[in-house]
């Protein structure tokens, strides 16, 4: 089950549990403090508009709870989303500092990372180059070739 599905479910649980004590018990004490029918009528009236109030108060608090731990865990992956870009950022000055070309492919044969140097060696961008296979980056096809024979 989803965060978002529990989180759902959660909420209506409690809300159920309250609202059937409520109905029960509220039922019960009107019933012992109204002296006639009339009475017992008024009190039903007050006693709803009250539910309507304490549970509206109770969805909010529900629900308050459930977005604060939303928003933590989004600054959470709003801070790791940061700290790992700046550890791209290292990993790409370190290696766009050696003269050496640096290509990094997934299990795919995908390009997913190649060092600025050789991004400048084949003329493209990393964007452009994102995604591609040895051969869509324009090396020349016999070097693409070896390369991937030995990937």
């Amino acid at each position: 089950m989803t965060p978002s599905r529990r989180d759902a479910l959660r909420i209506a649980l409690i809300y159920a549990a309250f609202a059937a004590i409520w109905i029960l018990f509220s039922d019960i004490a009107a019933e012992a403090l109204a002296p006639d029918r009339a009475w017992l009528t008024r009190l039903s009236m007050y006693k709803g508009w009250l539910f309507v109030g304490v549970t509206a108060l109770l969805l909010y608090a529900l629900i308050r709870s459930t977005l604060a731990r939303v928003e933590a865990a989004e600054a959470e992956r709003v801070r790791l989303y940061s700290e790992l870009a700046a550890q791209l950022r290292t990993f790409d000055t370190v290696l766009s500092a050696c003269p050496d070309l640096f290509f990094l492919f997934d299990a795919d044969g995908r390009c997913r990372y190649i060092s600025r140097n050789g991004l400048d060696l084949l003329g493209l961008k990393a964007v452009a180059a994102h995604g591609r296979t040895l051969f869509e980056l324009g090396l020349p096809p016999a070097v693409a070739a070896s390369c991937e024979t030995a990937r």
